[in-house]
């Protein structure tokens, strides 16, 4: 019986110093320490190093230093809303030639679908108590959309196309047209080519053979 006794006081003992631990990682962990944690995670899982990287570089640009250095059980609701605030009026500070300009309200979505993400691991693993994205206010599904560009049809590019047979940049918009090419990729991609009608090409001379 003694013995009993004695396990389960080591037992209970254990569990008391486990949740000390918690609590006193939980009280100074940072909210940039718990996101570098949270990316490596996304890593572990087999998350495509591509949609990792998309995730560390939105955090790196958008999550700014104040913020970032919040205890992580201190991050409120307030907090992520004033974040999101300050990008959609002004969050392509960085650079120069937008200076004064916000991000897009889809952005600035992406970057709480991320935080929100982040979060709720965070919950889950017990380092939080509970998600404070979850009772923030990002810009809304549909302000998010992206933008709707009309295109031509079959009809109106053949006509197009024919009225502009006689341009110096007529075979650069019948690549175009033709492959699906990118204006960058039109002027500057090097490498040879077959349009469906079996015509080649070499895109970076915009000549025919």
């Amino acid at each position: 019986m003694g013995g009993r006794t004695s396990a389960t006081v080591v037992q209970r003992a254990a569990f008391v110093t486990r949740a000390r631990r918690t609590e006193t990682r939980r009280a100074t962990l940072t909210f940039r320490e718990w996101l570098d944690h949270w990316l490596e995670l996304c890593a572990s899982r087999g998350l495509r190093a591509t949609t990792v990287a998309s995730y560390r570089t939105m955090i790196n640009l958008h999550v700014d230093a104040a913020l970032a250095a919040e205890r992580l059980a201190n991050v409120t609701p307030a907090m992520l809303d004033d974040l999101y605030g300050r990008l959609l009026r002004d969050g392509r500070r960085n650079s120069p030639r937008n200076r004064g300009r916000g991000l897009s309200p889809r952005t600035v979505r992406y970057l709480h679908t991320i935080l929100k993400r982040a979060l709720e691991d965070a919950v889950r693993l017990g380092s939080l108590i509970s998600n404070p994205a979850s009772a923030a206010s990002p810009p809304s599904p549909r302000a998010s959309k992206p933008p709707v560009f009309r295109v031509w049809s079959p009809a109106e590019l053949g006509l197009f196309l024919q009225v502009a047979r006689d341009d110096a940049l007529y075979v650069a918009f019948y690549l175009a047209a033709a492959t699906g090419l990118r204006r960058g990729e039109v002027l500057g991609s090097g490498g040879s080519t077959s349009t469906s009608s079996g015509q080649s090409f070499r895109s970076s001379r915009l000549s025919w053979r």
